[in-house]
């Protein structure tokens, strides 16, 4: 887990790092998409919406760019 945090940190710093400047707004935009899993793997859940065991990670996207800022490996039992 803190290896796959200090990934995610490691995207956010890189995007911050990327302004000479503070911009005057952000759009974020936030999906998440099915991987499916197969076997037994942890966090690996059923989920009912995608009708397979799967992780649901999140991602976090500048909406002006498109560029990646954060990713977020979650459960597939997650909303």
């Amino acid at each position: 887990r803190q290896d796959i945090y200090r990934v995610s940190e490691a995207l956010v710093e890189q995007f911050i790092a990327g302004f000479a400047s503070p911009p005057k707004s952000l759009i974020l935009d936030l999906d998440h998409s099915e991987d499916a899993c197969y076997g037994q793997q942890p966090l690996a859940f059923y989920n009912h919406h995608y009708r397979s065991t799967c992780y649901l990670p999140l991602m976090i996207f500048d909406g002006a760019s498109g560029g990646l800022i954060a990713a977020v490996l979650r459960p597939g039992k997650r909303p």
